[in-house]
């Protein structure tokens, strides 16, 4: 196989993985920047403090400030799961990498080891620091341990 090809096809593979990992950052930016959009257009809407207070004291309020205080991704449980399935595609690329190494001869076979242990790496890395997070979140009393 040509050279070219032994190159171009790890780097293809860690281009995808770098854009999936800036692609799901970024939209969870842009997820942020409305939410904190909204509370600003809904704070500019009274002129006062009183006004607000009487406005969340009518039942319209209380739904409107239940809407606003959903879930959000500061619970350390939806962490961890973000974690854990960041580890998961880690793994599966690394996987896939192996797998491609394998089928492979000679030169390219040796240039996509190199992607398969570098995601090999960070699955691991994740995996650990969802475990190190869980641990440290369960001892500080942020999630039940059981």
């Amino acid at each position: 196989m040509d050279i070219g090809y032994s190159l171009v096809l790890p780097l293809a593979g860690l281009a995808l993985t770098a854009y999936i990992i800036r692609f799901a950052f970024r939209a969870e930016t842009e997820k942020a920047e409305a939410q904190r959009d909204v509370q600003v257009a809904l704070l500019d809407k009274f002129s006062s403090g009183e006004e607000m207070t009487r406005f969340i004291s009518t039942e319209e309020g209380k739904v409107l400030m239940d809407q606003l205080a959903a879930p959000s991704n500061n619970d350390p449980r939806r962490r961890l799961v973000g974690v854990i399935i960041g580890g998961c595609v880690m793994l599966s690329l690394s996987v896939a990498f192996f797998v491609l190494s394998s089928v492979f001869d000679g030169q390219l076979s040796r240039f996509l080891v190199i992607p398969a242990v570098v995601t090999g790496a960070l699955s691991l890395g994740l995996f650990l620091g969802g475990f190190a997070t869980y641990r440290l979140s369960a001892k500080l009393g942020l999630i039940r341990s059981r």
